[in-house]
């Protein structure tokens, strides 16, 4: 585990500020956005598994999106942003140096947050720090001081629990009415993670929020194409389902996993 510094590095934003303007009317959509964020805090439970479940052995991650009209907060019990990721954590384009990684380029939080939100924060403590950080992202006081280096505050901290929380305020994308129609969405591209017992996302408002859960669709069932050709007298049934698992490109180093199929009911 990396110590601890003392002295935490100021984030220089490494883009025009004007650009966050553009960025904000970018094609993209309420549940990518969430997965940028969600993406990163799994990462963050992998890394730090062994000391999360060391120090708590009920440990779960839990993450959780809740609205509260136009303030979205995003927040997990992960391993925190440590010091020694922290510039990397805010730096555009900067590729996460862990072949491992499951979050492949490490670009997302940025965007997304800026695409959601002019006024963002993040709050973390992390793994082997005695203290908190945060940051205040302020898209309009950013442009009106032309500054794009931002200094982090430090604050004392007497909870073990790490945790990191990104709280997005006057939203551009509300998502009071779209909860139903996120959580779908996000089940399906987080299906490897939400039925595993020790990783749990909800969503939802201050007042309720609900896990999401994936559940598998219905396969067809129908005549085998052989025993229609050869009109079986009594024709089996099979699942039109196969699995799939191969291994390509340079020293096959890349991995398909999977299956396909054909739905019992069509969903556009």
């Amino acid at each position: 585990m990396p110590k601890s510094k003392n002295k935490i590095p100021s984030i220089k934003m490494e883009f025009d500020i004007e650009t966050m303007d553009i960025i904000s009317t970018m094609s993209f959509s309420e549940e990518r956005a969430f997965s940028e964020f969600i993406d990163n805090s799994i990462q963050s439970y992998y890394d730090h598994k062994k000391f999360l479940k060391k120090n708590n052995s009920n440990y779960r991650l839990i993450i959780e999106i809740i609205t509260d009209k136009d303030i979205i907060t995003v927040k997990d019990n992960a391993g925190g942003i440590h010091n020694d990721d922290w510039e990397r954590a805010f730096k555009v384009g900067r590729i996460n140096p862990d072949p491992e990684s499951k979050n492949e380029f490490g670009i997302g939080m940025k965007y997304a947050a800026i695409w959601m939100s002019p006024m963002w924060s993040l709050f973390t403590r992390a793994v082997g720090e005695n203290f908190s950080k945060s940051v205040l992202i302020d898209q309009k006081k950013l442009v009106k001081n032309k500054n794009n280096v931002l200094e982090p505050i430090i604050n004392s901290i007497k909870t073990k629990k790490t945790f990191t929380s990104i709280i997005l305020k006057n939203v551009n994308h509300p998502i009071n009415r779209s909860i139903p129609r996120i959580s779908t969405n996000l089940s399906s591209t987080f299906r490897k993670y939400v039925n595993n017992k020790d990783i749990e996302i909800r969503i939802g408002t201050t007042k309720k929020t609900e896990k999401i859960v994936w559940e598998p669709p219905e396969i067809q069932k129908s005549i085998s194409v052989h025993d229609y050709l050869y009109k079986k007298n009594k024709p089996k049934k099979e699942t039109w389902r196969i699995n799939i698992n191969f291994n390509f490109g340079t020293r096959k180093k890349c991995k398909v996993e999977g299956w396909i199929g054909i739905l019992a009911k069509g969903d556009t």
